[in-house]
């Protein structure tokens, strides 16, 4: 099994498998690494108490890979906060119980790929994008928002790529883009 350090994980290039299932706390990622929480029948757990489940902080050029994870929030800040990193591909995911599931704000624009991913029961928006500089680029595939405030919502700086998915069953709207 895995026990990631509490705080920031190395900016040095990584990659973690989870050969057994289990619960894991909060984590920051400030460069490139892969987290694979599906190997050998696994899934890899995220209780965030009081805080973000996973924060990305990495540079322009990095990498990061999430798959195979599940983050569950207490409704106090968003689940999976990506503040930077060039390229963010989450796989196979569920986010739930935060402010926004998954929000991507990262500093100077970059590029997030979500696929197979579900953000439901989240105070906010399942997934939201934009950033004050750069272009924030999500692409959704298969992926579901569902029982949120809002589904997927696009705010200044954001441009979202929706294919075979939905976001239905939200109190507020399922999409959602505002501009300024």
């Amino acid at each position: 099994s895995i026990s990631p350090p509490p705080a920031v994980l190395a900016s040095a290039p990584a990659k973690v498998d989870a050969i057994d299932a289990g619960d894991f706390g909060p984590v920051t990622f400030t460069g490139s690494i892969t987290i694979n929480g599906s190997g050998h029948g696994t899934h890899g757990d995220v209780q965030a108490v009081a805080s973000s489940g996973i924060v990305i902080a990495a540079g322009a050029g990095d990498t990061i890979v999430l798959r195979g994870l599940s983050l569950q929030g207490d409704g106090s800040n968003p689940g999976l906060q990506i503040l930077g990193g060039g390229s963010v591909f989450v796989d196979s995911t569920r986010v739930s119980g935060f402010t926004d599931g998954i929000s991507f704000a990262p500093a100077g624009g970059g590029r997030l790929f979500l696929s197979h991913v579900v953000a439901s029961d989240n105070s906010g928006a399942g997934i939201v994008a934009g950033t004050s500089a750069g272009l924030a680029t999500a692409v959704l595939d298969d992926v579901r928002s569902e029982d949120n405030a809002v589904g997927i919502r696009a705010i200044a700086g954001g441009r979202i790529d929706v294919y075979d998915s939905d976001a239905s069953r939200n109190t507020t709207a399922g999409v959602s883009a505002e501009l300024d």
